[in-house]
């Protein structure tokens, strides 16, 4: 009974993986529709940052750069996508916890006649594929809504723009760099090239010093 209730359970959550899934192609479509009418509101905001100027006093220098946009919350395609965008992420979110406990319960059940050794490199390699995306989401999400707060309060520092671009930028490598620490086989495999680089070298050195 316990073992229909659990399948009967996985296979929930499986729907709602599913249906997620495409939930979240749905909103993305929406998405990318909306970006093409706030594409002229976010590459020309000269005048609306004269204003804020204006309004708020001077603002600082990389604000005037073309990089560094202002949401025009005064808009309804600004009011509209805001919470759309978010409500994406979740979507994106809510799918990839569900996929993870369906994983988990997978590797966990009976039915997966697997090796001891070889669940625990399917586990090492879920385990480090959530952390590497939680990174990547972090890295990505964080610097979104920093800028989505300054836009309801002014902040008076010139880095932090260019540090919330920096993280966006970069996110793909601290995404790379977290897979390689938490993978057991990757980093097994790292050793083993460094290992074998390292061999070379002292093959050639002594070679030279014979010669």
């Amino acid at each position: 009974m316990e073992t229909v209730t659990m399948h009967a359970e996985r296979k929930r959550l499986q729907s709602v993986v599913y249906y997620s899934k495409y939930i979240y192609y749905f909103f993305l479509f929406v998405i990318l529709v909306i970006l093409q009418f706030n594409h002229a509101l976010i590459t020309e905001q000269t005048e609306f940052k004269g204003r804020m100027e204006q309004r708020y006093g001077k603002l600082p220098s990389f604000v005037w750069c073309e990089s560094c946009f202002f949401l025009q919350l005064d808009t309804v395609i600004a009011v509209i996508s805001i919470p759309i965008g978010f409500f994406t992420l979740c979507c994106v979110l809510f799918s990839a916890i569900c996929a993870s406990l369906v994983s988990f319960r997978t590797l966990n059940s009976a039915a997966v006649r697997w090796s001891p050794k070889t669940k625990a490199i399917q586990k090492n390699m879920l385990v480090s594929l959530i952390i590497s995306v939680l990174v990547l989401f972090f890295f990505i999400i964080f610097p979104l809504f920093v800028f989505t707060f300054v836009n309801f309060v002014m902040i008076n520092s010139d880095g932090l723009a260019y540090f919330m671009i920096l993280m966006m930028e970069e996110h793909g490598t601290a995404a790379t760099l977290i897979t390689f620490l938490t993978n057991k086989l990757l980093m097994k495999e790292l050793k083993n090239i460094v290992k074998c680089c390292g061999k070379k070298k002292s093959i050639q050195g002594s070679t030279v010093i014979s010669m």
